[in-house]
């Protein structure tokens, strides 16, 4: 019993933090989520600071638009597509080819292992799950 309290007081912990953590970034201004993002490219790769002012600029436009299309209920995939396609398109233009590349396989990599996690995590409760759901069930 102490194990099923200690799981789902830790899954609770788990799911409050992922609801913070989102509900921050939902509540961030353009400007706050743009420097968010410049600091986590400039953590995957080198970038100089008039690189670093145009991608904030960049990202800045990007999410003012969004918050823009979200506050006047406008949820067109194909347009919010496009927008990221275009602000994809102007960061490789600024780090190059090379540098692009790197920053994609390292979003790429962080996105698995954050899967991973998930499914780790999941995986663990869904386990535990069904341990105690075998323990209630009557031997035949």
């Amino acid at each position: 019993m102490k194990k099923l309290i200690f799981a789902t007081a830790a899954l609770l912990l788990s799911l409050s933090v992922s609801a913070q953590h989102h509900h921050k970034m939902k509540n961030m201004s353009p400007d706050e989520r743009a420097e968010m993002v410049v600091q986590h490219i400039s953590d995957e790769v080198e970038i100089n600071e008039d690189e670093k002012q145009h991608l904030t600029a960049i990202h800045v436009e990007h999410f003012t638009q969004k918050q823009q299309m979200r506050e006047e209920g406008n949820e067109d995939k194909e347009q919010h597509r496009q927008m990221r396609e275009e602000k994809q398109a102007a960061v490789q233009t600024i780090l190059g080819e090379e540098r692009f590349a790197q920053l994609t396989e390292a979003r790429q990599e962080r996105r698995a292992k954050h899967r991973e996690k998930k499914r780790e995590r999941t995986g663990k409760m869904r386990n535990h799950h069904h341990k105690h759901q075998d323990a209630a069930q009557p031997q035949k």
